[in-house]
């Protein structure tokens, strides 16, 4: 099997054998709540309306059904000048249609793919966008993207052009005014095993931004080290049968190429990194529970840049939690970091299994509280290791913990009691302001205790007439974080000394039974 790229004109052709096994896959898992593309489960129906990042402005458009080409460079240098037909994407020979099978696969290799791409503001989509969202006619046009035909290879006037090639593309082609695709012959059912056509698509995309091999002293392509889930490999050589794939800057043994994979690919091509998705900070960090819940929202994030950090809270009492943090159940390219912080903001627990990419945490906690997970991208040390440089991509954070109870030091009072008089009704009246200082809601029976500056006052509150120097007022219902609760009081025999200057009297107490 061969990659082969085409530089510029004379278009110099480069080709070498290389073996190619079966690249592992993890687990499915049977449920995709949220909202990342990635994950969820997909009918066999819907094998041509994938789409990565719908409404970026930049495409990379998986063409399985086939494609006459005409018109472009590839008709010149290899057909003289005509055009010539790439037959359909098989697994199984026949071309005139696909199988169940089939559609189930071009899913699967649609996530191995879009993951690779996964960091970048660009949409790997098997469905056609149009000819106009595949070229750049002029300096305005702002939607342009790359198109990925896969296949066999195709039957041309010159016999050698394309001739035991896996892949192939011409550099920086990315931009062209006309639309210029990139060819995937690996993972055909007269080729190679199919496992071997997404890193052959990503490296031969990686082509059309500029990029070169990524090979050794010795060596045209590097097919990676290690073993396992860890086993490691540059996109830009040739990592068949590697785990974890990743864009590399010299980021291995006796590597020959210094290129800055992800500095070349986010500039000039329309496109950047992805917006961030979560915040970066514990006091942003997004919260992944509620009260009384055992179970974490299944939560899914996005490691854009080697330098992102992702923040997530949750609440718990003390007990036990079990916690992990997967990357792609498929064709990974994020190994990852966690870093649990207790309430009081010191570490409690971090996780990078040597042997894994996933993170987990499964202890017991000692305090209540909120508790903040940080998730970063990390690298392998050792000889078969690997840098963080490379280490994005997409995660997914499930689990559960022992569930929070709400107390009083989840609320505070905004304002003291504060009275007014009407002259013409006569009456006192105040409010109490109380607030839920948490990032969460709460549902049930709260309980509110005000102090007063007179045992003889006599207070209407919603709870009745109430007298003495305290007053037990309770309400029913939601307590939502940044929504106030106002509780109105109204003074039955007011007391003007007693009163002072109008202002008095501090929730002391909150309790809450949920």
């Amino acid at each position: 099997m061969f990659f082969r790229r085409v530089l510029s004109k004379p278009r110099k052709k480069q080709r070498t054998l290389l073996n190619v096994e079966v690249l592992e896959s993890r687990d499915a898992p049977t449920a995709a709540p949220g909202n990342d593309l990635l994950w969820k489960a997909y009918p066999s129906a819907n094998a041509f309306k994938l789409h990565s990042n719908p409404g970026a402005n930049q495409v990379i458009y998986l063409d399985f059904d086939g494609e006459t080409v005409a018109g472009t460079q590839w008709n010149t240098d290899a057909n003289g000048g005509s055009p010539f037909t790439v037959s359909p994407w098989s697994m199984d020979g026949n071309r005139n249609a696909f199988s169940t099978a089939e559609q189930d696969k071009i899913i699967e290799l649609w996530r191995m793919i879009a993951e690779d791409f996964a960091p970048f503001n660009v949409n790997v989509t098997t469905e056609n966008p149009g000819l106009e969202a595949l070229r750049k006619v002029n300096a305005a046009d702002t939607k342009w993207g790359m198109h990925v035909i896969l296949g066999p290879v195709p039957s041309v006037s010159d016999s050698n052009f394309f001739s035991g090639a896996g892949g192939i593309a011409y550099l920086n082609s990315f931009n062209d005014a006309v639309d210029t695709p990139c060819f995937a012959f690996n993972g055909d059912s007269s080729a190679t095993p199919e496992d071997s056509l997404p890193v052959t698509v990503s490296h031969e995309v990686g082509h059309t931004f500029g990029l070169d091999h990524d090979g050794t002293s010795s060596q045209g392509y590097y097919g990676g080290h290690g073993s396992g889930n860890v086993s490691w490999g540059p996109i830009m050589g040739a990592p068949f049968g590697i785990n974890l794939t990743q864009w590399s800057r010299d980021t291995y043994p006796d590597a020959n190429n210094p290129e800055d994979d992800l500095t070349k690919i986010t500039t000039g091509h329309g496109f950047g990194y992805r917006k961030d998705d979560v915040g970066n900070t514990a006091a942003s960090g997004k919260v992944i529970n509620g009260a009384s819940q055992a179970a974490l929202n299944p939560t899914y994030g996005l490691i854009e840049k080697n330098t992102d950090s992702d923040f997530y809270k949750f609440y718990a009492d003390p007990g036990s939690i079990n916690i992990k943090i997967d990357s792609l159940f498929v064709g990974p390219n994020l190994d990852i970091l966690a870093t649990l912080y207790g309430p009081n903001g010191a570490v409690v627990a971090t996780s990078n299994p040597l042997a894994e990419t996933f993170a987990s945490f499964s202890l017991n906690l000692t305090q209540k509280g909120a508790y903040t997970i940080k998730i970063t991208g990390t690298g392998l040390a050792g000889a078969t290791g690997y840098p963080k440089y490379g280490s994005l991509g997409s995660y997914r954070i499930t689990g559960t913990v022992t569930p929070y109870t709400p107390e009083g030091a989840s609320f505070r009072s905004l304002n003291p009691v504060r009275w007014s008089y009407s002259p013409s009704s006569g009456i006192f009246s105040g409010y109490i302001t109380v607030a839920n200082i948490t990032k969460i809601s709460f549902s049930g029976s709260f309980t509110f205790e005000i102090t007063l500056p007179s045992s003889s006052i006599q207070v209407i509150t919603p709870n009745g007439v109430q007298k003495g120097n305290k007053l037990t007022l309770t309400y029913t219902g939601t307590l939502l974080p940044n929504k106030p609760l106002r509780i109105y009081l109204q003074l039955v025999n007011p007391l003007r000394l007693a009163l002072g200057t109008g202002i008095h009297s501090w929730v002391t107490k909150i309790t809450a039974n949920s």
